[in-house]
């Protein structure tokens, strides 16, 4: 062959010594595949990048630095021009990036996880303009699994189904040309393998794409089963990977006025709450306490926690009544329970504090180690693994305004004294505000409220931080600025109920929500997050005040495009990235019961069904014997149709053929087929088959019988004229050369 001489004559050895770059440049069709898989492999590194990049994780130098990178080797790859990267220069790359990587690990990323994601895409900007031998194929492969991998670290969003999706499509796509490739370059070494590029190509383009999607399908069909069916014992999502957020540092046990603000420019979904049932007014998740306070600092006093009674799977909160409950404890309620059941479904916060609703009674789930503090705070022990979703019960009541009002007491003697501290140095001047504004109330509650009217009305609520900081934030928001976000209204109003005696804390969670009316759930953003105040009543419990003015918290209308987006992102949350033993049981509950009620109503049906047609068949038999020869005629005429049905192609072809036959100038290519058939029919009568690997000359050249041979011959001539030229003159002539056949056949008999 051509080009195995001229691999000889060039790298001046054997064939199966050559390397990779000179089998591709003598041998077309190996160039051709190996073009086929650099474009699959791109396109599998350039989804593998879309998945990363669309976590929302990645900076934007690596983003345009991979992305330039990706572009630059499609061009190349599209003009068929190849720009490599020197071995030496990627030696001295790689030690170089050893330094880089330490610096970006303790200075730049200041984490593991986002140094490697930088680290493995450096290794594929310079894998990709260094690519020499099949191995570096491999690698680019293993690299863009990496980057999927990667991406499945960051995010459980539905965008990364998407991302995943398209992965795997092309990953078939490029696992297959990598066979191909190394298929053609053993075969190429071995001298085997010299096609020349043509028209069939695109028949394996076509093959290859079919392949993909059937396989495509086929894995998706059967991931899906083994997904839903695989026993669950566990959930979690790398957990031990997850990144700290402002989420999580806002909800922790040490929160800086201004964090709350922060994470309330962000409209990110936090979680979904869904209610059966009953649902309260107003929706409000409960979530860290905060006792003690510095002047710039909330925080949660360390305090002995007391851990809750556990029954399986339930986690149960003391009521009021329990003797076990000390009176500071108590939350004020109702005269009567208004219980709620509500289900969160929790995005990774990175946090482990449970959000429930007051006043909570009980908590269900896949809940390991759960406990409620002194103050009333529900957190999660089990460091292994984040929350993702639980149900809960509550009892919403309030106590009646008017029965508050009445209320008279002292603060008991057994209040910490956390909730009354307050912070070094506090400005006098909210001592004597606080005074004035709640001076003339006779009753705790009146006082609180009248402190809550006053900050709603009194001052604007803003969004805007603080431009400079202060020693005292509390009595610049009060004296100067006059407006400022949850933090700093639930703050004022705390420390001022402090400065008159009365028991208080800082509550965050979230208030507010959007409700989804395609799922029935609320959906709660990062910008629902907020802060309250709890103050003491004597003899009722702990009571929520909210001081900020309306504004807190900006619904907008979302489309009904967003709404069924926030749909399928909420189904993707519970049933796949939450999916465990739980999830499967009800589905098989309810896939029984549906089963179950679908048979009753077949049954029904049937039971329905099966009188009426009794009763026609009654009549058809009367009819029958009232008019016998009418069912007789119908009859045959129906199984003179099946007949015609049947039987009606074949002898349609039969007629066409015999057509053929005796005019076959009207179409001479198939008028030669059906005689070329006959005179094969012939020949094998006589012992001489044709094999099917024969072509029509080959097979005349094997009689034995020189007349025979003369005759199939003589008829081949004609035959091949008529059949691949469309003669009509050769086409009328066969007729007369199959009689002469048939002659021959009976004389070498």
């Amino acid at each position: 062959m051509a080009y195995q001489d001229s691999i000889t004559a060039v790298g001046g050895g054997s064939i199966a010594q050559a390397d990779d770059q000179q089998l591709l440049r003598w041998n077309p069709f190996l160039r051709e595949i190996d073009q086929l898989c650099q474009v699959s492999l791109l396109l599998l590194l350039a989804t593998g990048f879309f998945a990363l990049a669309g976590t929302g994780k990645l900076d934007l130098f690596s983003i345009i630095l991979v992305s330039s990178a990706l572009v630059a080797r499609g061009i190349t790859l599209l003009m068929r021009r190849e720009w490599r990267i020197p071995v030496r220069w990627t030696t001295y790359l790689g030690l170089l990036y050893v330094l880089a990587y330490g610096v970006d690990l303790l200075l730049v990323s200041r984490g593991f996880v986002a140094a490697s994601i930088h680290l493995l895409l450096f290794a594929l900007v310079i894998k990709l303009f260094s690519v020499e031998r099949y191995r570096d194929l491999l690698y680019l492969a293993m690299l863009a699994f990496m980057e999927i991998l990667a991406a499945a670290m960051l995010t459980v969003e539905t965008g990364f189904l998407t991302a995943f999706a398209m992965f795997v499509l092309v990953a078939i796509g490029s696992f297959i040309c990598l066979e191909i490739r190394r298929s053609a370059a053993i075969s190429a070494r071995t001298g085997l393998c010299d096609i020349t590029p043509g028209p069939h190509f695109r028949a394996l383009y076509r093959a290859l794409m079919g392949i993909t999607i059937a396989q495509a399908a086929g894995i998706a069909l059967l991931g899906t089963l083994i997904f839903f069916v695989l026993p669950r014992l566990s959930s979690g999502y790398l957990s031990q990977l997850s990144q700290q957020n402002d989420l999580m540092t806002g909800f922790g046990d040490r929160v800086s006025l201004g964090q709350i603000g922060r994470i309330q420019q962000s409209s990110a979904v936090v979680m979904h709450v869904k209610f059966d049932g009953l649902r309260p007014s107003e929706l409000r998740l409960r979530g860290a306490t905060l006792t003690g306070f510095d002047g710039q600092n909330w925080m949660a006093t360390p305090h002995v926690a007391l851990v809750g009674v556990r029954v399986s799977q339930t986690f149960q909160f003391p009521t009021p009544s329990s003797a076990a409950t000390p009176e500071v404890r108590n939350f004020a309620v109702g005269r009567g329970a208004r219980l709620v059941q509500y289900r969160v479904i929790l995005e990774p916060l990175g946090s482990n504090i449970l959000f429930v609703i007051p006043t909570p009674r009980a908590l269900f789930g896949n809940l390991r180690q759960v406990y409620e503090n002194f103050d009333q705070s529900v957190e999660s022990l089990d460091r292994d693994r984040l929350l993702s979703n639980y149900s809960g019960v509550s009892d919403i009541s309030l106590p009646y305004p008017d029965d508050l009002k009445k209320v008279r007491g002292e603060i008991p003697s057994a209040m910490p004294k956390r909730y009354l501290e307050l912070p070094p140095n506090l400005d006098p001047r909210i001592a004597k505000l606080a005074d004035e504004t709640m001076r003339n109330q006779p009753s705790v509650y009146e006082k609180a409220e009248a402190l809550e009217r006053y900050l709603s009305t009194s001052f604007a609520y803003t969004l805007e931080l603080p431009s400079e900081h202060h020693a005292d934030p509390i009595a610049h928001f009060l004296f100067e600025r006059k407006r400022g976000h949850c933090e700093y209204f639930a703050s004022s109003m705390a420390v001022m109920l402090r400065a008159v005696g009365i028991p208080s804390r800082i509550i965050t969670g979230f208030r507010g929500g959007e409700f989804n009316d395609l799922t029935g759930s609320y959906i709660i953003r990062a910008r629902d997050a907020h802060a309250w105040v709890e103050a003491y009543i004597p003899n009722r419990g702990w009571l929520a005040f909210d001081p900020t003015p309306a504004g807190d918290a900006l619904p907008t209308r979302w489309s009904k495009l967003q709404l069924y987006l926030d749909a399928a992102s909420e189904f993707w949350r519970d049933w796949v990235v939450n999916y465990d033993f739980s999830h499967q049981r009800m589905l098989t509950v309810t896939t029984l019961t549906r089963s179950r009620q679908i048979g009753d109503r077949l049954r029904q049906m049937l039971a329905g069904v099966y009188p009426r047609m009794l009763g026609v068949a009654r009549k058809v038999i009367r009819s029958v014997y009232r008019h016998p020869r009418l069912y007789q005629a119908a009859g045959l005429a129906f199984i003179a149709l099946l007949i015609c049905l049947t039987l009606g192609g074949q002898f349609t072809r039969w007629v066409n053929r015999r057509v053929l036959v005796a005019q076959p100038t009207r179409s001479p290519k198939h008028a030669a087929t059906v005689l070329y058939e006959k005179m094969m029919r012939t020949t094998r009568r006589s012992g001489w088959p044709r094999a099917p690997n024969q072509t029509p000359e080959e097979f005349a050249g094997i009689i034995g019988h020189a007349g025979l041979r003369a005759a199939v011959e003589k008829f081949t001539t004609h035959y091949e004229r008529a059949r691949y030229a469309d003669s009509a003159s050769d086409a009328a002539l066969l007729p007369e050369l199959l009689r002469q056949v048939e002659a021959a056949t009976r004389q070498s008999r």
